[in-house]
Order: C-alpha cells, then sequence, then structure tokens
C-alpha cells in the first residue's frame, strides 16, 4: 500500500515542520515524505497526484491555520478527489478548542492534534489509525 505513497505535510511554521519530520523519521516512517508551507501549493499537489493517477498519499498531515487556503480547503479539496477521498487526513492546530476540533471532524478528518505538544503524539496516533504499514517496526 505504502509504495511510492507520500506523507503530506502541510506546516508553515518551520519549527513545527522539522519537529514532525523528527518524530517521524524516529518512528522509523519507510513513506517519503512531502512537505508544504502553503495551502494553494498542496491542494495543487495533491490534485496533480490524482489526476496523474499516482499512488494516493498514505496518510495527508493538515495545518488548520496556513498562507493560501487553509488546511481545511485543502481536506474539502482532498475528500472531493475521489482517488483521494479515503486518504487518512490528520488536523494540526494550535487550539484545542472544541469548535476547531468538531469543524476538522466536519471536514473529514480523521484525527485532530493540538501542536506543538500532540506532535509528540503524532506516532501513536498513527498506530491508532491502524497504519503501522507506515513504520518500518515499533520505536
Amino acid at each position: 500500500m505504502t509504495d511510492g505513497a507520500p506523507i503530506v505535510v502541510l506546516e508553515d511554521e518551520r519549527a513545527v515542520a522539522l519537529l514532525i519530520r523528527r518524530v517521524l523519521e524516529s518512528a522509523g516512517v519507510v513513506c517519503p515524505l512531502e512537505f508544504f508551507s502553503d495551502g494553494d501549493a498542496a491542494r495543487s499537489y495533491l490534485r496533480d497526484r490524482a489526476q496523474k493517477r499516482l499512488a494516493p498519499p498514505a496518510l495527508v498531515l493538515l495545518d488548520m491555520h496556513v498562507a493560501g487556503c487553509s488546511g481545511l480547503d485543502v481536506l474539502d479539496a482532498l475528500r472531493a478527489l475521489p482517488r483521494l477521498a479515503s486518504v487518512p487526513a490528520i488536523v494540526l492546530s494550535g487550539s484545542g478548542g472544541e469548535r476547531e476540533m468538531e469543524l476538522a471532524e466536519r471536514h473529514g478528518a480523521t484525527a485532530y492534534l493540538v501542536k506543538p505538544a500532540g506532535v509528540l503524539g503524532l506516532v501513536d496516533a498513527i498506530r491508532e489509525l491502524g497504519l503501522h504499514e507506515l513504520m518500518r517496526s515499533d520505536p
């Protein structure tokens, strides 16, 4: 399932993007990582991937608030693409507010994590989603 399938990360804070990279790499993630700092670029990448009939991403991690279209806009685009509609998507936000969590869920998020502290629980969230195949082995 993960052959050639990247993990797509939309995160505009460099420090958080580096933390995500370190957490995933230390967990032995076997998928290539594709990072974007603006929502328009991430949405374009996903649409292009679907149009070219490339392997769907193994996972999409979306910062809720970024430049260009928001993480939720990217999530809407993802869910609207039949080839990518079932890709697991985790929304990351600096807010743990119930309203934002409900909003992410309504847009089709598979899970919601508060950053940056929640990023450390990213590997646990991946396991809870049943995506063990993304990692070589349990750390």
